[in-house]
């Protein structure tokens, strides 16, 4: 039975099992930086002390290594000896830096410089400020912390970064570059606010106490004796941090009464998924205190997110104290977090939540501290597919969470109330795209339509998926007041997760009509978030045949061969089964792809790809194009005609649809969930097997 189970393992997860070595980002602290600024951040992994080179996406970015440590913690006795002597002479306690002998008369073996290279930090012993000794003693001598960290996160590259003032903000791909080849990309934030990294401790802000101060005695050989009290924070601000082991960080700020602030929490986004941590990330918790201790607000997610915003109106002038830590209560190095506070524009809600292509068209927004409370749509068409476009400023100003809207080429029309009942539903003309709002909790829209027997007709709604604050149901009546369809949460049945959504709320039917007749669809919301009149979109349509292409991984290493594997997925759409085939793209003609046939009844394919021979050892992006004949709306295939016919007239009624195809990497959430994440780019490198030396025989 062991090896059954072990051969089920092997053919279930291969590329978990062989790819344990692999280098690996594990989180960047911190992980991001204010534009026209220099700053260091630590990147924590697997295999990736002797990084050589880190590369960010984008324009306006300029990163060097600084250093590769083999360790973050020490665990070794000896190792921990130097460090602890190092330490003391730093604060002059000591009049050598010579590491005295073992009780039983026997060396050291550990050197200073040993450890120095090995280990974060402590190279900063050779001429310390006190604030490098409170960090050092905290890193290495503070009880809370875990000594023993994962072996995934065992490592670390201190790495210099310099962003120009006209940097475009937003998220990026890190990755470094290492004898083994490219790391996975991380996200790198780019910000428009001053940023502070936090100074632990800081559990308490409550001068003088401190968390060293509060374990007594027995730190007293070993804390700074100008121990730094917590800081007061100017706004605005974005402040960053780390969530270790049992860990509560506080902030103190001082605002002014009537201050709208929006303070909007970046974790989970930071870092989407944990492959070995339960819910599979960081699920972080704020809680904003006034000068007495009051809790004036909290929240542990925003509207249907995990990472947790607080618009709160400042009640008087005065010091606020904002904590954050993990909502139940755990905590490791990965746990790494952004948090503006400051008067951003939030929006809440959005309405319509798309438009057609080529029409002009105003939204309306509802939330914080906007400029406008209307925003114009750019539709122009940029394929010949639906597209979700987003917004990520409004009059210049960084929205706290971009806006996405689809442009699509239907018909569009808005809801007209009341609908509430079946009386008074809104009449419609198929096909068509209906905006509608949830104007309160119990809510109910309708929309009449005429069917013919054996059409099929789709129904696809798009709320959570665009950021609205709703869980929508869906039904389908007839004539005679029978429900003769309906959904709820779309199935993942056409392929594999994308992206961050874990609950795919918005429903999603294919309904093949039983008879002729008048029907009513009936939309309603099943769990609501406090958001004012939650938008939505509901699409009805014959089918539109479409499919979506991805390829993993993200960063393909050719390691010392000129072939390499390279796995595609296909989600398609309304129920398209057509053949689909990758290439690369036309800017990418001297790269050769094999075996890239996607067949109707795949989902996915593993090809093989050849790079030129130019490809070298300075990583290069690439590109994939993945096409498809899909038949056109219009087209009914009569299934009485002989298979050549058939093929040749289908094929002639057809149209080519050509996809980019978007560079994903697969992501583990809570031991089992698998997750395709979208990152902006795709790098290619080559590494070379250290050349083999041999030695002169003596004549």
């Amino acid at each position: 039975m062991i090896f059954i189970f072990a051969a089920v393992l092997l053919t279930q997860f291969p590329a978990t099992l062989f790819a344990q070595n692999l280098p690996k980002i594990g989180y960047l602290y911190p992980a991001g930086g204010q534009r026209g600024t220099t700053f260091q951040i630590v990147i924590g992994g697997r295999q990736i002390a002797r990084a050589n080179d880190v590369i960010i996406s984008g324009n306006g970015i300029h990163a060097k290594i600084i250093h590769g440590y083999q360790g973050i913690f020490a665990n070794n006795g000896d190792e921990t000896a130097v460090i602890r002597q190092l330490y003391h002479h730093a604060r002059g306690q000591t009049e050598t830096k010579t590491v005295p002998p073992n009780k039983d008369g026997t060396q050291n073996p550990v050197t200073p410089e040993d450890v120095k290279r090995k280990y974060l930090y402590i190279d900063r012993l050779d001429n310390p400020t006190d604030d490098d000794l409170q960090l050092i003693y905290y890193q290495y001598f503070s009880q809370r912390l875990e000594k023993r960290p994962k072996e995934t996160l065992a490592q670390a590259v201190l790495v210099e970064v310099t962003v120009d003032a006209e940097a475009d903000p937003g998220v990026r791909d890190l990755r470094l570059l290492t004898p083994a080849g490219l790391t996975p990309p991380v996200r790198f934030v780019v910000g428009t606010l001053p940023e502070v990294n936090e100074f632990e401790p800081n559990d308490f802000d409550a001068p003088p106490l401190t968390q060293f101060q509060s374990w007594g005695t027995q730190a007293a050989n070993l804390i700074p004796k100008n121990m730094r009290l917590q800081e007061t924070f100017s706004l605005p601000v974005v402040l960053n941090g780390q969530i270790r082991a049992a860990d509560v960080d506080r902030f103190t700020f001082r605002a002014k009464a009537k201050q709208k602030l929006v303070i909007a929490t970046e974790a989970r986004s930071l870092l989407p998924y944990l492959a070995d941590a339960v819910p599979g990330w960081f699920q972080a918790s704020l809680t904003l205190y006034d000068s007495d201790g009051n809790v004036l607000a909290q929240a542990a997610s925003y509207q249907l997110e995990p990472d947790p915003v607080l618009p709160v109106e400042i009640p008087q002038d005065g010091l606020y104290s904002l904590e954050i830590r993990d909502a139940i209560f755990r905590g490791r190095d990965d746990f790494v977090y952004r948090v503006s506070v400051a008067e951003s524009p939030l929006v809440a809600s959005v309405f319509p939540l798309g438009t057609q292509t080529g029409t002009n068209i105003s939204m309306k927004l509802d939330g914080w501290n906007l400029p406008t409370q209307r925003v114009a749509l750019q539709t122009p068409p940029k394929s010949d597919a639906p597209t979700t476009r987003t917004l990520t400023a409004i009059k210049g100003t960084p929205l706290v969470k971009p806006i996405l809207y689809p442009v699509d080429t239907l018909p569009e029309a808005v809801e007209s109330e009341p609908n509430d009942v079946r009386q008074t539903a809104n009449t419609v003309k198929l096909p068509v795209i209906l905006n509608g709002r949830m104007d309160m909790s119990n809510d109910t829209d309708r929309y009449s339509f005429n069917a013919n027997k054996d059409e099929t007709l789709v129904f696809d709604v798009a709320a959570v998926s665009l950021g609205s604050a709703v869980d929508t149901n869906l039904e389908i009546v007839d004539a005679k007041g029978n429900v003769v369809a309906s959904n709820d949460d779309r199935a993942d049945s056409s392929g594999p997760n994308i992206g961050l959504e874990t609950h795919h709320a918005d429903p999603y039917l294919i309904f093949n009509v039983p008879e002729d007749g008048n029907y009513t669809a009936r939309i309603f919301g099943v769990f609501f978030t406090g958001t004012p009149q939650p938008s939505y979109r509901l699409r009805i349509s014959p089918p539109r045949p479409d499919f979506e292409a991805f390829c993993e991984p993200a960063s393909i290493t050719f390691a010392g061969k000129n072939t390499q594997p390279v796995k595609f997925h296909i989600v398609r759409k309304d129920g398209f089964q057509g053949e689909i085939r990758i290439r690369p793209s036309k800017a990418f003609t001297d790269w050769k792809l094999e075996n890239a046939v996607i067949s109707a009844k795949e989902t996915q394919i593993t090809a093989t790809l050849t790079a030129p021979q130019m490809l070298g050892k300075t990583p290069v992006p690439l590109a994939f194009e993945a096409v498809a004949f899909v038949p056109k709306s219009s087209v009914q295939t009569d299934k009485s005609k002989d298979d050549a016919k058939e093929s040749q007239e289908n094929r002639e009624e057809q149209e080519e649809f050509v996809r980019d195809v978007m560079p994903v990497i697969d992501m583990e959430q809570a031991f089992i969930y698998h997750h395709l994440v979208p990152t902006e780019t795709l790098l290619t490198v080559r590494t070379f097997p250290p050349q083999k030396t041999t030695a002169r025989k003596k004549k």
